[in-house]
């Protein structure tokens, strides 16, 4: 193996497994440790810039592992090393769930802001030039406003849907983190992201504190469900969901187009080509037009619905509570008793006993 490597480099060697360094000595991607042998690592000069991630396959929680781990020396110089993990339990500490691998992922600024900034001059000074130049000005407004050291975000539905409660708005959520001391921001990548350097425990705080704004049915949550788990903590930050003035950023504010649009009506699957095909998709469009809401129910009409409401009895004026009067929509009329065989007539007078009572029966007591 130390064969093998020695060819591989040009480095001098003195019959160890490592490059023969004098005291003093560095170069890039080498540590040199005590007796000035260093140790070459060629692996860990581009990969202090990667890293993988952790993620909870329940809350959606992530966290970044260096590849390696870049420290300055004396003189200036860069000294790498072999980085320490994994940054979590095998079990999330917010929902109990496992987690998942994946990466190496690019774990450092991917934006050239000064370039972005020239590209943003050009557009503006001459927007004629690209017929797309409002979008180029979006998109690129918000690359500048993006933390560049905090390379992925969390989602505004993913947050609300991990507990099962209403999704707060962009503008609070921001506002909160902005409260409590931290950063945020957008990307470019999706419209709902939130990118903070706030940990995760303060995100679920924030969202433990929104819950208890907007309760979620505990008895219908599982036991062992991720909402469940997040939610039984109590909260050690008391979010403010005060909107702030910084919250809202200036390319939101300025209404410019910073997400894809689509480029026409109607955009989406279509049938597959056939002969005199741009013919065809003129008779759709027209179709289109003509079968406009068609397929709906057509609207009842005002004075029909209240005749129709009218045939059924109200109920609360059967308990006596309807304050309506005659401007119910339902009907106020008593129910008509029906007859039936059982009921005896009350109508008819009562006629006497013409049956003489028999040889032998004795009279009563009262009968003279």
């Amino acid at each position: 193996m130390c064969d093998g490597l020695r060819e591989a480099t040009a480095f001098p060697w003195d019959g160890r497994c490592g490059p023969a360094w004098g005291n003093g000595g560095s170069y890039r991607g080498l540590r040199q440790p005590e007796g000035g042998v260093g140790v070459w690592w060629p692996h860990l000069s581009p990969h202090s810039k990667q890293a993988l991630v952790f993620q909870c396959v329940g809350c959606g929680t992530f966290h970044l592992q260096q590849l390696g781990k870049a420290s300055g020396a004396s003189g200036g110089r860069v000294k790498f090393s072999a980085a320490c993990g994994p940054p979590v339990a095998p079990e999330c500490e917010h929902c109990g769930q496992r987690h998942q691998l994946g990466g190496p992922l690019w774990a450092e600024p991917i934006h050239d802001l000064d370039f972005v900034g020239r590209v943003l001059e050009a557009v503006s000074t001459n927007p004629s030039r690209f017929h797309t130049s409002e979008r180029i000005r979006g998109v690129l407004s918000v690359v500048t406003e993006e933390l560049p050291d905090v390379p992925l975000y969390y989602t505004l539905d993913q947050l609300s849907s991990t507990i099962h409660c209403s999704t707060p708005s962009l503008l609070q959520l921001r506002s909160a983190l902005l409260h409590a001391g931290f950063r945020v921001s957008l990307s470019h990548a999706c419209k709902n992201a939130v990118k903070t350097d706030a940990p995760a425990s303060v995100l679920w705080d924030i969202m433990r504190c929104w819950e208890k704004e907007c309760p979620v049915k505990r008895e219908r949550l599982s036991e062992t469900s991720p909402a469940f788990r997040i939610l039984s903590v109590e909260p050690r930050l008391q979010a403010n969901f005060t909107i702030r003035d910084d919250a809202n950023p200036s390319s939101r504010q300025r209404g410019l187009k910073r997400f894809q649009a689509n480029p026409e009506a109607n955009w989406g699957p279509r049938p597959r080509a056939r002969p005199g095909s741009k013919t065809v998709g003129e008779a759709m469009e027209h179709r289109r037009r003509l079968l406009q809401n068609k397929r709906k129910e057509p609207a009842e009409d005002p004075a029909q619905r209240a005749a129709r409401l009218k045939t059924f009895p109200c109920k609360r004026f059967k308990e006596g509570t309807c304050q309506l009067g005659d401007q119910c929509c339902y009907s106020h009329r008593s129910p008509t008793p029906k007859a039936t065989a059982e009921a005896t007539c009350t109508d008819c007078p009562q006629t006497p006993n013409q049956n003489p009572p028999g040889p032998g029966a004795t009279a009563g007591p009262g009968v003279d």
